[in-house]
């Protein structure tokens, strides 16, 4: 969601800028805004609900290891679903193809007067999304094999 409002300011700045006559300042309507908004979380809504239909997410209990008489004396326990992986790369491609565009228009945005200029902290905010995806998805991926650093990073 955060992402999508830095896209929105974007459109706003870039609406600013985009006028015919150049000592003429555009009016950026709500519309103008909000439409890529609803159609992003409309995206973003109908693949999970597609993938909570089609392979909903089943809790699934491990055994890790037992003594010697064969009983347990721990396990492991975690949500699952059989088809994840096209859900997953849907939604990772869909959301970077968003942080992608804003990316492009904050880079646009960067010839604003002083007056209208919010590119300097749209880029800022843009590149913490970067850092959270490119940083933070392989650190999930390292310690999946860890529950208890994998909750931590996960609910962070």
């Amino acid at each position: 969601m955060c992402l999508r409002c830095v896209w929105n300011c974007t459109v706003i700045c870039l609406t600013l800028t985009s006028s015919a006559q150049p000592n003429l300042i555009s009016q950026s309507r709500a519309k103008d805004v909000i439409r890529p908004l609803v159609v992003f979380l409309l995206l973003n809504f109908l693949l999970l609900s597609l993938w909570t239909g089609l392979s909903p997410l089943i809790w699934t209990r491990e055994v890790s290891s037992v003594d010697r008489f064969d009983r347990t004396i721990s396990s492991v326990g975690y949500c699952t679903s059989e088809w994840y992986l096209p859900f997953v790369i849907l939604l990772v491609v869909l959301n970077l193809s968003v942080l992608s565009y804003a990316m492009y228009q904050a880079y646009h945005a960067r010839s604003i007067s002083l007056e209208f200029s919010e590119s300097e902290y749209i880029t800022k905010a843009l590149a913490s999304c970067m850092l959270v995806c490119f940083i933070g998805v392989p650190v999930m991926v390292i310690v999946t094999d860890q529950p208890k650093a994998y909750f931590f990073v996960l609910a962070r």
